[in-house]
């Protein structure tokens, strides 16, 4: 039985919480933007995705606590290449180190592959943060590649893993299942 769901965002979810979550200091730790957030360009965003049909948010609702928990953002995509990005957040830092991300990563697969036809899901991870790289293998991703010197973070060049999930309609799945790099690989 799931412990998360996903409901699709609304413009009145961009609430205090909401922006909250992204300008919290395990937010600001673990971006690469370093981007302060407002109620402003959070609905921007919100807003351009769905006018654009390119970018759809979904809150990641714990289903006992009948709370909403965190954000699963998928996109920008690519729909020549039927690609896109997958990003999931965990807000609330008491729901964090419960294994919910990697669920609400399986289900945001789900509607990117079934709901949207996208052929693969990816995204860049900063090195440092560990945790998230593997909340993503936990959710049956894969390490693709490591992107050297990918980010600059206060003037400093960081690596970025970058994990991927590939739809078993487009991959086989030995391509959906393995990688050549390892989690020790890399750290």
């Amino acid at each position: 039985m799931s412990t998360v769901e996903l409901r699709e965002l609304s413009h009145k979810d961009i609430n205090s919480e909401f922006i909250d979550w992204h300008n919290n200091e395990h937010a600001k730790n673990y971006s690469a933007s370093k981007r302060t957030f407002t109620k402003e360009n959070l609905l921007d965003e919100y807003n351009n995705g769905i006018k654009n049909k390119n970018l759809y948010q979904y809150l990641v609702h714990h289903i006992k606590d009948r709370k909403n928990i965190g954000v699963i953002k998928i996109g920008p995509i690519d729909y020549l290449h039927k690609k896109s990005d997958l990003v999931v957040f965990i807000g609330d830092k008491n729901y964090l180190k419960q294994g919910l991300g990697s669920e609400a990563i399986k289900l945001g697969n789900l509607v990117a592959f079934n709901d949207l036809g996208i052929r693969k899901v990816h995204g860049p991870i900063i090195k440092s943060n560990i945790g998230a790289v593997k909340v993503y293998l936990k959710a049956n991703w894969v390490i693709e590649a490591i992107l050297k010197g990918h980010y600059l973070v206060d003037g400093e060049e960081q690596d970025a893993i970058l994990v991927a999930c590939y739809n078993p309609k487009y991959f086989s799945r030995e391509i959906c299942k393995t990688s050549k790099i390892t989690l020790e690989d890399v750290y």
